[in-house]
């Protein structure tokens, strides 16, 4: 009789973003931050570490505090607070920071004060984790980065229309897709004005991917009636690009 596999464990923390630590990760460190006015307060007994040997935690402690990675984090989540990416009445993973050791993830949990941060070291396994546990295939969302276009092709419902190919960058992995409107492509943090079902006017707060299709994520200044019953209030508006142009003035 063949001998089990033996899966990796995962490693234990008191506080932080547990759900999101993959199994493998050699050490940990996790923390509850005040998340308040758009940015991130650290308290010294909300914080923990953890690894496969305390050498393995020590280590990666010394190399987390050596390119200062609570300053890093707060810069991101400012950054992403500032344009509603991320916000208090929200549950969404979003990466903080990455390099080629460590990789940072946060989320407020709709905790509407706080922020659970999970940082651990990476390893082939933890990548691979990461990016089956996050988005199902096909499905990518939260994509803090402006598309760049790379050319055109035919509709592949349509052929006698044409439409965009354009790359984004998503935890450091390429991302392409079509984009539906030849003449606008808005950034992160521009107006636009939804055309669709009288969803008005918003902010550009992200990218997503749905199968082969691009769309943004807009903030909406007013949310109509239907969409508030629907998707609650707070919620933002997920649609294509042929569904969007520049706000009107």
């Amino acid at each position: 009789m063949p001998t089990p596999k033996k899966l990796p464990q995962r490693l234990s923390l008191a506080y932080g973003l547990t759900s999101a630590l993959p199994p493998g990760a050699k050490a940990a460190w996790g923390c509850r931050a005040i998340a308040t006015n758009d940015t991130l307060d650290f308290v010294f007994n909300r914080q923990d570490a953890a690894g496969e040997t305390d050498e393995a935690r020590d280590e990666f402690l010394k190399y987390i505090n050596g390119i200062d990675l609570n300053a890093k984090l707060r810069e991101t989540f400012e950054r992403l607070a500032s344009v509603g990416a991320m916000r208090g009445d929200q549950m969404r993973d979003m990466v903080l920071y990455e390099d080629d050791t460590a990789m940072a993830i946060g989320n407020t949990m709709a905790s509407y004060g706080y922020c659970y941060i999970v940082a651990y070291q990476k390893t082939p396994k933890t990548t691979q984790f990461l990016w089956k546990s996050q988005w199902p295939e096909g499905m990518i969302y939260g994509i803090v980065d402006t598309p760049r276009r790379t050319g055109t092709q035919p509709n592949p419902y349509n052929p006698e229309e044409t439409v965009e190919n354009v790359t984004l960058t998503a935890l450091t992995k390429e991302v392409t897709g079509f984009w539906s409107n030849a003449t606008f492509l808005p950034g992160i943090g521009e107006r636009v004005q939804v055309n669709m079902n009288g969803l008005g006017a918003g902010e550009v707060v992200a990218y997503f991917k749905e199968r082969q299709w691009i769309g943004v994520e807009v903030a909406l200044d007013q949310q109509p009636d239907w969409h508030l019953k629907q998707t609650g209030r707070g919620s933002h508006a997920l649609v294509f690009g042929i569904e969007v142009a520049p706000e009107k003035q």
